[in-house]
């Protein structure tokens, strides 16, 4: 069972949690909705088998005709050479921007632990990206938990201040203990990191609703449709509000057990976005 699934689904209250007291004073720090970027997680024409005309010959520039954004879940499993992130970069248009995660080499298998040349490798291949690089997410084993503070500390201060970062933590310790989280919130603050929010329909205690940057930086995981779209619909809800108080980047990643499943998502998610923000994002409209 992938991280996230469950079943069944039925007796879980898939309801945001109310936000954290706290994220209230880190929205006053913003100055307004500024960047937008709403994706899935794969272009792979194996993985969306509908979701590309029967004469495509290029996955990546249909894709990015649709989605203004892609998490890029390549370079969590390989390192790629400059000259391969430029060849994605000029398959997208101007505007478009790549999420890429930080190598497993250094957040699952040295769990941060002396990685500083694999970081500085990692940091000159995306730098290629240029202005379609959009922030770094690094994601942390559920096994990493609190009392390895020192080594996220460690990471961040060493980590590059013109390169945007989102860390996602997989441990509920992080957001359960009191004292944990505030040294943890204040870590972030500090070095303007984001904190990633992960909506899973198994994992509702890692809805932390706690903000560090003026920065919504989503990643919506579900193995069920059924209640999906009522989700999505909170969703847009919650960013409204936020988007009110000062909000300035919304990142809104969809991932499915069934990638195809994630496409029609996303879509949905983007046309009722335009409708609730009158904004452009997209092209393709969807119904219900």
């Amino acid at each position: 069972m992938k991280y996230g699934s469950t079943e069944p689904s039925e007796f879980i209250d898939l309801s945001l949690p109310e936000d954290h007291k706290d994220t209230s004073s880190i929205l006053k720090k913003g100055n307004g909705l500024k960047e937008v970027y709403i994706g899935s997680a794969k272009w792979s024409k194996d993985d969306l088998k509908n979701f590309y005309p029967a004469s495509n010959r290029d996955n990546l520039s249909v894709y990015a005709q649709k989605f203004n954004s892609v998490e890029l879940n390549a370079t969590f499993y390989n390192n790629y050479p400059p000259e391969q992130i430029i060849k994605w970069s000029e398959k997208t248009p101007e505007g478009f921007k790549f999420f890429p995660r930080v190598p497993n080499y250094i957040s699952h298998i040295k769990r941060l632990i002396e990685v500083d040349t694999e970081v500085d490798t990692f940091i000159n291949s995306i730098k290629a990206f240029g202005p379609k690089l959009g922030t770094v997410f690094l994601q942390l084993h559920s096994k990493f938990n609190s009392q390895k503070f020192e080594k996220i500390e460690r990471f961040v201060q060493n980590w590059p201040s013109d390169i945007p970062l989102g860390i996602e933590l997989r441990n509920k310790e992080w957001f359960t203990h009191k004292e944990i989280s505030k040294a943890l919130f204040h870590l972030l603050e500090k070095h303007k990191i984001t904190n990633i929010i992960t909506d899973a329909t198994a994992k509702r205690e890692l809805l932390h609703m706690r903000l560090t940057t003026p920065t919504a930086y989503i990643r919506f995981i579900s193995d069920t449709s059924e209640n999906d779209y009522d989700r999505l619909d909170q969703w847009l809800d919650r960013v409204h509000l936020w988007s009110s108080k000062g909000l300035e980047n919304i990142y809104f990643f969809v991932h499915h057990t069934e990638p195809e499943e994630s496409s029609m998502l996303t879509e949905y998610f983007i046309d009722r976005f335009n409708n609730r923000f009158e904004s452009q994002i997209g092209l393709t409209k969807t119904n219900r």
